[in-house]
């Protein structure tokens, strides 16, 4: 049984967490870590204080917790990557390397040590909402306590993953070819397709 064929190893909840996790960091983690290793971030004790003029500082936690986060993540790549057929997407900055996994979280959620997996992106994410969640700043976008999957780009075996999750329900093959033929379910420019698209047609 090859590991598309795998049964999940985690369970529904611990799956959603981690596309939830994969998904924030997509969104806004990523670049908000950017902003605060610079200090970009406006901060009360920064105002009135050193010239503009003045080069801007590193934030040392934000940098640490950047490089835990980036190596976790493309350690979990590689070895989605050696589980899988798919090609290795080569190097990638936190942003892309977590739109990456969340588009194979399925496969990330059959892998054999999926737990640890689960374990580790965890308490780097944390780790890194800590840094990034400022007192002063936005709260994440209120999609983010939602259904996570639903703006993920997915090819269409990933789709298919998504629509059964979502449904409890087997997601057949020729369903989704020939909504694809029909015109129902395009792709975007990148050729991958919403879940949220599918699941209007149902």
């Amino acid at each position: 049984m090859s590991l598309t064929d795998a049964p999940l190893r985690l369970d529904r909840k611990h799956t959603n967490d981690l596309a939830r996790m994969l998904g924030s960091i997509r969104r806004w983690i990523a670049d908000d870590l950017d902003t605060v290793i610079t200090k970009q971030t406006a901060r009360a004790e920064h105002i009135g204080g050193r010239s503009a003029e003045t080069p801007l500082p590193l934030h040392l936690d934000a940098s640490d917790a950047a490089m835990d986060l980036h190596g976790v993540l493309t350690a979990w790549i590689d070895d989605v990557c050696i589980e899988t057929t798919h090609p290795h997407p080569g190097p990638m900055r936190i942003r892309e390397a977590a739109a990456w996994l969340e588009r194979h979280v399925f496969d990330l959620a059959r892998l054999p040590n999926a737990h640890q997996a689960y374990d580790e992106i965890n308490d780097a994410y944390l780790r890194a909402y800590a840094t990034v969640d400022l007192p002063e700043r936005d709260k994440p976008p209120a999609t983010d306590s939602g259904h996570t999957l639903d703006d993920a780009p997915l090819t269409k075996t990933e789709l298919r993953d998504a629509i059964s999750w979502r449904t409890g329900r087997p997601a057949k093959r020729e369903t989704i070819n020939s909504w694809i033929r029909r015109g129902k379910l395009c792709a975007d420019d990148h050729g991958y397709y919403r879940l949220t698209d599918a699941l209007k047609l149902l």
